[in-house]
């Protein structure tokens, strides 16, 4: 909430969506916002958005390392191979913006919640830097061993 107004003052950022589907050229937008709850007076209260459209296009980034998530305390997990510790991983964006994008702008893990000691295969999730970014890893499934 934005009760005091210390915390309004550290308002840095109204969050604004814009559907775009179907869009097929350019185009500008101008959008009223709205203000936050707490918030009685902003300096602006509309913007312009502009919508630039670019080529969609695919990049492979190798060696994202795996970690994990939710491990039980007392245990630690291992590869099976060297290729279930790094995963490559499959962006989808506009070629501007994959092409700045690094192992370390994404996140390989698998979430280890519920596992116990043995030999597991696992799901491989990926989250990256940029939302305007589609990340898929192109390994779907590692094999780990838990032990205590």
């Amino acid at each position: 909430m934005y009760g005091d107004e210390e915390t309004l003052a550290d308002l840095k950022y109204i969050p604004l969506e814009v559907d775009v589907s179907g869009l097929k050229e350019d185009r500008k937008y101008k959008l009223e916002l709205e203000k936050p709850v707490g918030v009685k007076s902003m300096s602006v209260n509309n913007v312009t958005v502009d919508i630039t459209l670019g080529k969609e296009t695919s990049r492979v980034v190798d060696n994202v390392k795996i970690t994990t998530r939710n491990l039980a305390e007392g245990y630690s997990v291992q590869g099976v191979s060297e290729s279930d510790i790094k995963v490559s991983v499959t962006l989808k964006g506009v070629e501007s913006v994959i092409n700045k994008i690094t192992a370390e702008d994404i996140t390989a893990y698998i979430d280890l919640k519920g596992y116990t000691e043995g030999t597991h295969e696992v799901s491989v999730e990926v989250e990256g830097t940029d939302s305007r970014v589609v990340y898929t890893p192109k390994t779907k499934k590692v094999s780990i061993n838990i032990v205590k």
